[in-house]
């Protein structure tokens, strides 16, 4: 077996340490390099990601949930047409936008959907 494995992201020929651990590929590797995995999955600085949280108050963007009642990390969201970081999400928030393919059209028709059955019909 080799000790090197092409990326499927960037095309290039790394060394396996350049690779995840994966133990459903037959060499126990990520077909994806380590660098190419952590751009798709928006993996910014600590310091990056301090500034932002203290820049939003320590609250998800959306719905200002607190960090402190919120017990876990808020997830870096991103455009996904130019990569481009618009701020941290708790994870209801950022699965909206991710549920709703990032369609503002969609987002505001179920906004609508929800003020048109505010009263409830029994």
């Amino acid at each position: 077996m080799s000790d090197q494995k092409h990326c499927i992201t960037c095309g290039l020929v790394k060394g396996f340490s350049e690779f995840s651990k994966n133990a459903r590929t037959i060499d126990g590797r990520r077909n994806e390099c380590t660098e190419c995995r952590n751009i798709k999955r928006k993996v910014i600085r600590a310091a990056d990601y301090d500034a932002l949280f203290v820049s939003q108050g320590g609250k998800c963007a959306i719905c200002g949930v607190d960090s402190v009642f919120y017990g876990r990390r808020f997830a870096i969201d991103h455009d996904h047409e130019d990569n481009t970081i618009r701020g941290l999400l708790c994870h209801h928030c950022n699965t909206i936008i991710g549920m709703a393919d990032e369609e503002v059209h969609i987002l505001e028709a179920a906004i609508g959907y929800l003020y048109l059955h505010k009263t409830k019909i029994i």
